[in-house]
């Protein structure tokens, strides 16, 4: 008998609770948290189109020796490039390719955008720049990376290449 009516009791809160619980629309709620982050991450670029010029005349580094270079970026293509702390923005790297033409650095140090830059815009940036820690004669090559998409100059972009000897 005192099971049955704890059965009773049970049954009685659960029906009480239904009453209370307000009804739940899943797919109303899964719709509108999904379109805002949808369309807040930049699509990957289709067009990789730049143009990078210095004044710099930097010839020789020290091994291993961090600098900063003037580097004007103007993007050329018909896209914005997205920057800052969205998906996939577009930043300045560089590699280093030595005098046979091997890749020494592939994956360079980033100079960020300060915004994103419109077609036909351009910004000056100081690209921080570390030379290789062998000395040898090399090619530094500048270009624009649209972070996990693509490198520009993997996709057709010209690089702003700099010889460069480095030092011990």
């Amino acid at each position: 008998m005192i099971s049955g009516a704890l059965i009773s009791c049970s049954q009685q809160e659960q029906m009480a609770e239904k009453k209370k619980a307000p009804p739940v629309k899943a797919s109303s709620s899964i719709a509108a948290t999904a379109q805002p982050f949808a369309s807040s991450q930049p699509a990957a670029l289709k067009e990789f189109a730049q143009e990078l010029t210095t004044d710099s005349k930097i010839k020789k580094m020290a091994a291993g020796k961090i600098i900063n270079i003037p580097v004007k970026v103007k993007n050329i293509s018909q896209e914005t490039w997205p920057a800052g702390k969205v998906e996939n923005p577009v930043n300045l790297s560089y590699h280093w390719v030595d005098s046979t033409g091997k890749m020494i650095v592939l994956d360079g140090a980033r100079t960020f955008l300060p915004n994103a830059l419109a077609p036909g815009s351009s910004v000056n940036l100081q690209a921080k720049i570390k030379a290789p820690d062998r000395p040898s004669s090399y090619t530094l090559q500048l270009t624009m990376v649209q972070e996990s998409v693509a490198w520009f100059n993997n996709r057709g972009a010209k690089t702003l290449n700099i010889p460069v000897t480095v030092t011990e």
